[in-house]
Formats: C-alpha cells, sequence, structure tokens
C-alpha cells in the first residue's frame, strides 16, 4: 500500500505525444487512487535534463521526417539477440546521468517509463548497485522491441496476452508481466454529447464523418490523403488534427480552400475524446496510443503510412483482430476506404472487434 511518505516518479520522453499521454493518464489514475502520494511527471528529452538526450530526439525526428529507410534499419538492428554491446546499451549508458540527477532531484521511492530509453537508464543504473527502488515499464505499442528488455525492471505493463509470452520467451518471469492494456485519458470513456459537437462545427445533421489524424507531430501524407478523399462521390465531412504541426496545419488550409466537400482543420486539440465519439471512421498511422484511444470510442480505423517497426506492428495487430483495415501502399487507399466506409456491415464488425480490445481502465 502506498502511504503518505511514497513518492512516484513517472518518466516520459516527448517524442511524439503518446508516451506523455500514457504518463499523464497513470499520473491521474495514482492521484485519484491514492491522492496523499506525490507524484512527478518528467520529460526525460527536455534540454534541462540532458543536451544529449534533445539530441538524440532531434537525430530521431529527422530520421522520420527524411530518411525513414534508415530508421528502419536501425529498429531490426536492435531487435536482434546479440551478445556484447549494441546500440541499446550504448544509449543506455549515454544517458544514466540524465537518470540519476533525476533520482537526486524527485528521491522517488517507485520509477515509472513509459518509453525504453528512461527504462533502460534506470535498469542500468540498478544493476550496478546505484538505484534501489522498483521500476515499472509501460509499453505504448502492441509489440515488444528489445530495447525495453532488462531483468532490472520489476513490472512490465503490457497491451496484450501475446506481448506477455513475448517477453517470457525473452527471460522476463511472468509474475512480473501485467496485461493491462495501454493507459489512455479517462474521458475517452466519457459520453459526448455529439448534436452539440456537430452543431459547434458547423456539420449537417446526419452526414457521415471521417476523422484524420497523424499523431502529436502530424506526420504522415495527411495532404496527399485528402486530396485522396476529395475525388470520392460519398458525401461526408472530414476532420484533420494536424497537432504540434503548425506548418502543416496552415498548409492543409490553403490546400483545402477549394475543396468540394467540407473540411475542417485543426490544430493541437484537447477535444481528441470528443472528436473520437463524433467520427464514424478514423483515418490515422497506427501509434500505440491512438489506436488505443480509437479502440475505447469503438471507432473502425484505416490505418496508412506506418512507420517501420513498431507501427507497422500496432497496424498487423488490429488488422488480424478485424479493429481496423490496412493501407500496406497507395494504390490500397481508395478500395480500402469504400470497404471500410461504403460497407455498413464491415464498419459495425470493426466496432464490435474494437468493443473486444478496448481497455478504458488501463491507467488504473
Amino acid at each position: 500500500m502506498l502511504t503518505s511518505e511514497k513518492k512516484v516518479l513517472i518518466v516520459s520522453v516527448s517524442i511524439g505525444s503518446g508516451h506523455e499521454k500514457a504518463a499523464n493518464a497513470v499520473n491521474v489514475a495514482i492521484k485519484q487512487q491514492y491522492p496523499w502520494v506525490e507524484t512527478n511527471v518528467v520529460d526525460f528529452m527536455a534540454v534541462d535534463n540532458s543536451y544529449l538526450n534533445k539530441l538524440v530526439k532531434e537525430t530521431y525526428l529527422k530520421m522520420l521526417d527524411f530518411t525513414p529507410d534508415m530508421y528502419e534499419l536501425l529498429f531490426r538492428w536492435t531487435q536482434i539477440p546479440r551478445k556484447g554491446s549494441n546500440v541499446g546499451n550504448i544509449l543506455v549508458r549515454a544517458m544514466k546521468r540524465s537518470m540519476l540527477s533525476l533520482i537526486k532531484q524527485y528521491q522517488p521511492d517507485f520509477i515509472i517509463c513509459t518509453h525504453p530509453f528512461p527504462c533502460g537508464a534506470a535498469a542500468y543504473l540498478s544493476r550496478k548497485g546505484k538505484l534501489d527502488v522498483p521500476i515499472m515499464g509501460i509499453i505504448t505499442d502492441y509489440s515488444v522491441h528489445r530495447l525495453w528488455i532488462y531483468e532490472e525492471v520489476d513490472i512490465y505493463c503490457v497491451a496484450v496476452a501475446e506481448m506477455l509470452e513475448t517477453l517470457q520467451e525473452e527471460g522476463i518471469k511472468q509474475e512480473k508481466i501485467r496485461v493491462t492494456g495501454i493507459p489512455v485519458a479517462a474521458e475517452f470513456a466519457l459520453p459526448v454529447s455529439e448534436d452539440t459537437l456537430q452543431k459547434e462545427l458547423g456539420i449537417p445533421d446526419g452526414r457521415p464523418i471521417v476523422l484524420i489524424m497523424g499523431g502529436g507531430l502530424g506526420l504522415g501524407n495527411v495532404k496527399a490523403t485528402l486530396l485522396k478523399l476529395n475525388n470520392l462521390p460519398q458525401e461526408f465531412t472530414v476532420i484533420v488534427v494536424a497537432g504540434y504541426n503548425n506548418e502543416l496545419r496552415h498548409s492543409l488550409l490553403r490546400a483545402t480552400k477549394d475543396f468540394s466537400r467540407q473540411v475542417i482543420v485543426l490544430g493541437y486539440t484537447d477535444r481528441i475524446p470528443e472528436l473520437m465519439a463524433l467520427a464514424d471512421l478514423l483515418i490515422t498511422k497506427p501509434g500505440g496510443m491512438t489506436l488505443s484511444e480509437a479502440l475505447v470510442r469503438e471507432l473502425p480505423m484505416l490505418l496508412c503510412q506506418a512507420l517501420p517497426g513498431q507501427e507497422e506492428d500496432n497496424a498487423a495487430y488490429l488488422t488480424g483482430k478485424g479493429a481496423a483495415l490496412w493501407v500496406c501502399n497507395e494504390k490500397e487507399f481508395e478500395n480500402k476506404f469504400e470497404a471500410a466506409f461504403s460497407n455498413h456491415e464491415k464498419l459495425s464488425e470493426m466496432k464490435s472487434a474494437a468493443k473486444k480490445l478496448r481497455r478504458p481502465q488501463a491507467a488504473k
């Protein structure tokens, strides 16, 4: 039982928004269940924590934007079991000082990590006898990357049972693993006045709605997707969320000014729970957090522009479970959209599949 003297440190990273969202959801759940416990949520990649961490973050984002093939090569290489030093161990050792600094600053009794970098750094310090508190790793995807695997981690929280099996194959004891689902904000399970929101946005009554999201960073070829949708004959409104990507938002506003259909372009918004409740179909990159939020809303999904590695694994998992359709290449887009959007029976099947997978209480 957590007592009033306990301190919990929740360490996330600001690469995309999913890791931070998971951290915040868990923070809220702790405060609700243990209001006397002191919690701190920190960004491991913040420049005031470490210039090196910030450099790693910037390199990662540039790699995604300009050289995704290099990202795929790095992802696959770090998945290969090998003895001795590898890129994961090198990063962990380089980042240990940042974690040690956070530990000295916050003096935690329990550490929760929503990204493998801080989790690995904490595990390294534990291995070297410089940390003696429990470590929890919350994996925010639907598969396990080797960068997550450390004997020193005391509890793993995973999205689905298949990940439990993967961790066991990697030597992690079953008693250390909890199948919790991916933590999402409680608002995604709350009812919404859809008519009120539809009127607020100026969408005609009864018109179907397609929601497009590219994650917190607004990644993915959103403009190309919009152009394809504008050429389709069906009657529907499109809502696009560009996230923190202001350049993308302005570009979309210019591009859609003369569109024949209604397109609503939004930047960062905290109303995603409402928008997901309003939508009939979500078109998105398959980031683990966005998928988990949509599952809680029982929202059918069309998955596009998956990044190599985790996002491809996410897309494969949800497609295999029937909750989504995956556009593996751009030539498939129109057919996959028709298969999802114009087929009420298919949409109903996807909603039912999402209902079976949803974990609204994962944070608790």
